[in-house]
């Protein structure tokens, strides 16, 4: 899908133009349905939004000669799409522009506190996924679709409940391209029928029970057919579920098409060879048993008991085909569409035919499965089929009962030659008249179809993970406490190192293996028993004893190595340049080392020596004594943890919820880990030198406070700085707090002062930067005394004002589209305001706007106060229209505009518009002009644009005038 035309660079390496696919594809088209699935499945998305939002282009640079010329740019925007219908349990892929581009196990979290309760977060190298679990209850998106309502209420977008939202933010595009890559989402979804009990089965090979996808789309008030409760009997659903899957397995059927919820689940009924029928008001499945043993006969119909000759359709043995061809998803190659062929060799009949037939079937998508069910079906397929219509005088049961839908019956016919097991499909009893029986042949008695084979190549299997037996909480100095994104983080933080623990099967937990992933960190306060998550963390450490002490001067390491372990073949040697730059952590007690040279014993593997740099990372070296716990751990693998309810002194109990890709660990057996905070060492000197400059200054003018503040132990927790009004004593008369900040990483250990005050009124001012230490102490430097000089007269005040002013367009382009920016200076009475607009390139245009609309900066009170706005003439009626202040003449310059052959515009229009008309409040406008006869011609929306002359038009206009200026109401001088 194109949102904004262009072009690619580099065409697709298997371009595909005239078969391409629903499946493939993401589409905005109208009237394309959401897409139903269950069980495992690639959805392409489905675009909500109009137009890719907050565009970015970053030039590419190639080395032409001696120079780097740009050779393109690199295009990402945000845009927003549906995956599919319903809740997800999981999310395990994610592919752009038919390249998978994150893999992965991201389960629904249910816990209302989780950090991914509502969506989950994915960073990949070509932007972050924010997916929407499809709750029934998920709040309006507020990454992009909400801002985008509140910014235009005509583009307001709903909450998508009961939808998989997917928002991309920052999405790469391509090297200049304007079209959103294709995307598809990896879903595993088990369906939720409105009764009944199917637990998810999170089958990763094969899906879930299709008998529950049916009823959830026969049942389902929103998007199936809403058949009410009283109309099924739960227990027949449940037990024909537990049947089909103890004797076919899981499905993964999914519909992007429209069709009738009656057909679709009659398609779905194929994979089983089931049937339902209506008795009594109820639904009633079935299915064909398939186990070729003779079923219960209630009653044989002859000749004698037919009431009209019989209506019966029969078809010779093969005539439909002694050979089928099933096309599946092969989940084990991202459901690539594959086919398998099977034939009836057992049928003698058939095999002296040759039509073959080719079924679709979607929701399978293990090959094994997928020859099973060929295999029943060309069985099937082989044998000759009867149905039709029987009229009888009576049609009851051997023991008098009447025969019902479900029954078998056999059909003996000499003058029809028809002797046949059938199935009754239905039953009619007229009020007067002959009773009608729908029958079709019981599939299975004549031939006993073989049961699904599983893989008999060995497989993973599931496997689950065992608990973390060997960790440690590490207080991370302030070099480590880094987010994601290398900046610092505030408050205690901490490393969990752990051990990774193995994997055992789930049927046979002799079996061991290397599965576990990761952990999710939890944390609960001692003495409480409910834990909240941190986060995810799928780094490990390897644990270590010291078989020798190591005095503080010690520079080698005596090591025996946890045979546990099972990443100890990831700690390799390191020279010289990556031990400096601390690359691999060994950690004893509080100290952190660098690790270099390792040496491993001749025959026993597990006893290292390891040269280290001691006192690494902000921590002094200390002598250690055998027996000590070792870790180590790559620096670049530490993750910090961090909470802003931990406290110095306070006990926190953590537990470590270890997961495969296929299960997490029970939270309840994972063990308590506890830890006590490190309380706060005393803080150490904090030196401050701090002046205000100049000595002497002027009512109006601006003074510098500069300095520096300086702390060698690096425990600066806070800092202030203030600017004091003295009395003639010296005493405090008031202060104005100019900077207040929160120290983390280097500005702990201080830095320097450098802040701009404006002195408004006269007297004797002084400057005070106030530090507070970790452990509350709290130190002051002063400077000397400044005398601010005699007041300016009385009037205004010198100022600056920065300020974002609206952008009047005709509503042509979204405000996020231009950059737009102002400035005002008032000095000595005179107000200077600088604005400027730039158009962004292929900025989108809205449809609908107003063409002909003059163009104009708007400013509100808000932004620049109205007691530096021109003044408004008391002589004048004001009762309606503008306020229009004498032309001013500005160097008002407009750059590549439509229908303009000059490229500047001599001078500009300020108004007051009134709040009348619809506007909310009163305005500050400025209109670049042009005389044109009695009026003056204004700059039009349609002159706008994002490309004229190869640049986006641009708009600068400087305006100054004396405070006090009057306006006059506008009178016959219009902006035309």
């Amino acid at each position: 899908m194109s949102f904004s035309g262009g072009k690619t660079e580099v065409p697709s390496s298997a371009p595909r133009i005239g078969n391409l696919k629903s499946a493939d594809v993401s589409s905005n088209e109208q009237g394309i349905p959401v897409p139903w699935c269950a069980g495992a499945d690639f959805r392409p998305l489905t675009w909500v939004v109009p137009a890719a939002y907050n565009r970015i282009e970053k030039p590419v640079k190639v080395k032409a000669g001696k120079k780097k010329v740009t050779a393109g740019y690199d295009i990402y925007a945000d845009v927003a799409g549906i995956a599919c219908l319903g809740l997800i349990d999981s999310i395990t892929a994610i592919e752009s522009a038919e390249t998978i581009i994150w893999t992965g196990d991201k389960r629904r979290q249910d816990n209302p506190n989780h950090s991914e309760y509502w969506r989950a977060h994915i960073t990949t190298d070509v932007g972050d996924f924010y997916v929407y679990w499809g709750r029934p209850d998920q709040p309006v998106d507020d990454i992009l679709l909400g801002p985008i309502g509140r910014q235009n209420p005509a583009l307001e977008h709903p909450a998508y409940r009961g939808q998989v939202l997917v928002v991309c933010k920052k999405y790469y595009f391509g090297q200049d391209s304007r079209t959103v890559p294709s995307t598809r989402i990896r879903v595993h979804r088990a369906p939720r029928p409105e009764i009944g009990n199917f637990p998810p089965r999170m089958n990763a090979e094969q899906g879930e029970s299709i008998v529950a996808g049916a009823l959830e789309l026969l049942t389902n008030p929103v998007f199936g057919a809403g058949i009410p409760a009283s109309h099924f009997i739960p227990g027949e659903w449940e037990g024909l579920s537990a049947a089909v899957i103890a004797a076919h397995g899981c499905h993964s059927p999914n519909s992007d098409r429209a069709a009738p919820v009656a057909d679709f689940v009659s398609d779905l009924f194929l994979y089983f060879d089931g049937y339902a029928r209506i008795e009594n008001g109820k639904i009633r499945p079935g299915a064909f048993p398939h186990t070729g043993q003779a079923p219960g006969i209630v009653a044989t119909i002859d000749d004698h008991a037919l009431a009209a000759p019989l209506a019966l359709t029969i078809t010779a043995p093969g005539r439909n085909g002694n050979e089928v061809r099933v096309k599946y998803r092969d989940g084990g190659d991202n459901l690539s569409e594959k086919s398998i062929a099977a034939s009836a060799s057992a049928s003698v009949e058939a095999r002296q035919s040759h039509d073959p037939q080719e079924l679709e079937t979607p929701g399978i998508i293990q090959t094994a499965q997928a020859a099973a069910y060929a295999q029943r079906a060309a069985i099937v397929a082989a044998e000759s089929e009867v149905s039709g219509t029987v009229e009888l005088r009576a049609a009851d049961r051997a023991d008098g009962t009447r025969i019902a839908p479900g029954d078998c019956v056999m059909l003996e016919s000499a003058i029809s030659g028809v002797r046949r097991v059938m199935r009754v499909a239905g039953r009619n009893d007229a009020w007067a008249g002959a009773i009608t029986l729908d029958l079709t042949a019981e599939r299975g008695f004549f031939q006993s179809l073989p049961a699904f084979v599983p893989d008999t190549r060995p497989n993973l299997g599931q496997v689950l993970p065992l608990a973390v037996d060997a960790a440690s909480v590490f207080e991370l100095p302030s070099a480590l406490a880094l987010d994601e994104s290398g900046k610092p983080v505030a408050g205690i933080a901490v490393a969990v190192l752990a051990r990774r623990p193995l994997s055992v099967n789930a049927n046979d937990p002799s079996i061991t293996s290397e599965a576990v992933q990761g952990f999710q960190l939890w944390c609960a306060a001692a003495g409480t028993t409910t834990y909240d998550p941190l986060s995810w963390q799928t780094t490990w450490a390897v644990r270590a004893t010291l078989t020798a002490a190591i005095a503080a001067g010690g520079d080698t390491l005596q090591l025996a190595i946890d045979p546990e372990n099972i990443d100890d073949d990831r700690i390799v040697s390191h020279g010289v340049s990556a031990q400096t730059d601390n690359t691999l952590l060994v950690v004893i007690g509080g100290e952190i080392l660098s690790a270099g040279e390792i040496t491993k014993a001749p025959g026993n593997g597990l006893a290292w020596e390891i040269g280290v740099l001691r006192g690494r990372l902000e921590t002094d070296a200390a002598a250690h004594p055998a027996g000590a716990v070792v870790w180590l751990v790559y620096r670049d693998e530490v993750t910090a943890q961090t909470s802003g309810a931990w406290t110095p002194e306070a006990t926190w109990h953590f537990k470590l919820e270890t997961r495969t890709a296929e299960e997490a660990l029970d939270l309840e057996k994972a063990p308590v880990l506890a830890h006590t905070f490190a309380a706060v060492p005393p803080s150490g000197p904090v030196d401050i030198a701090v002046s205000l400059l100049p000595a002497s200054v002027a009512v109006g003018d601006f003074a510098s406070v500069a300095g520096s503040m300086q702390a060698p132990k690096g425990d600066i927790a806070s800092y202030k700085v203030s600017l004091i009004k003295l009395r003639e004593d010296d005493a405090e008369e008031s202060r104005r707090e100019m900077v207040s900040d929160v120290c983390v990483g280097e500005r702990k250990s201080g830095g320097p002062i450098s802040v701009v005050t404006l002195l408004t009124e006269a007297g004797r001012y002084r400057a005070e930067v106030r530090t507070v230490s970790d452990d509350g102490r709290v130190t002051i430097g002063l400077s000397a005394i400044v005398q601010a000089g005699v007041p300016q007269p009385s009037g205004p005040p010198n100022a600056i004002f920065e300020f974002v002013p609206v952008f009047f367009c005709g509503n042509k382009y979204l405000q996020s589209d231009l950059r737009v920016s102002g400035r005002c200076v008032i000095l000595n009475g005179v107000v200077s305001i600088s604005l400027h607009m730039t158009i962004i390139m292929a900025a989108t245009v809205l449809p609908g706007y107003d063409s002909t609309a003059s163009i104009a900066f708007e400013i509100t009170e808000d932004q620049l106060p109205a007691i530096y706005w021109p003044e408004l003439d008391p002589a004048m009626y004001y009762s309606s229209g503008d306020y229009l202040v004498p032309y001013v003449i500005t160097p008002c310059l407009v750059g590549n505009l439509s229908d303009f052959s000059d490229v500047a515009v001599s001078c500009a229009v300020m108004e007051i518009r009134p709040a009348s008309g619809g506007a909310s409040r009163t305005t500050l406008c400025f209109s670049p002009v042009r005389e044109s006869g009695n009026n003056v011609r204004g700059v039009r929306a349609s002159h706008l644009g994002t490309s004229v002359s190869g640049s986006p038009s641009n708009i600068r206009i400087n305006i100054t005038y004396p405070l006090g200026i009057r306006a006059t109401r506008q009178i016959y001088r219009a902006i035309v």
